[in-house]
């Protein structure tokens, strides 16, 4: 996006995930913060993309963090949100605790979510979901989950 001359910011909750981001692209900006009270004036953002930032979430962070979202995208503007919604291993609504991952010791669970229910948190937070995919995994390289793409437009405000 800032090639095509999009001014765009990364966010991450994790300060290590910020400093990693910063050694593979100077050019940045990153910053450390969380979904669930963003580091942004109201009405920054022309848009967002949070890829698979909410299956850590619990249903009311998630609804917190739509929240967030409404509040720093401007009226008019965009998010785009992704998630998994199940997997040959877990339904869609179930949850995976993972104590490993990727060979180091966490505890973190993964939430695979109902497009529906993810659509009615974005309806709360004043967006409407104006494009909707649901995906199969690729045949190799990614986890056998199915994806859900929701692209919502922010309707709060002056210009919605």
């Amino acid at each position: 996006m800032r090639d095509a001359g999009a001014a765009v910011v990364g966010l991450d909750l994790s300060t290590a995930m910020v400093r990693t981001a910063r050694l593979h692209d100077p050019a940045g900006p990153y910053v450390a913060g969380s979904m669930l009270a963003l580091p942004i004036t109201d009405a920054a953002w022309a848009g967002a993309a949070a890829a698979y930032s909410i299956i850590h979430l619990s249903a009311a962070g998630r609804r917190l963090a739509m929240t967030e979202l409404s509040r720093v995208v401007r009226a008019g503007g965009w998010a785009l949100v992704t998630f998994h919604t199940d997997s040959p291993d877990f339904p869609m609504g179930g949850t995976n605790h993972l104590s490993e991952w990727f060979g180091h010791k966490v505890d973190v669970d993964v939430h695979f979510l109902d497009p529906a229910v993810v659509t009615g948190d974005l309806e709360l937070a004043g967006f409407e979901v104006m494009a909707t995919t649901v995906r199969k995994p690729w045949p190799s390289g990614e986890y056998p989950s199915r994806r859900c793409y929701l692209l919502a437009r922010n309707g709060r405000g002056p210009g919605a």
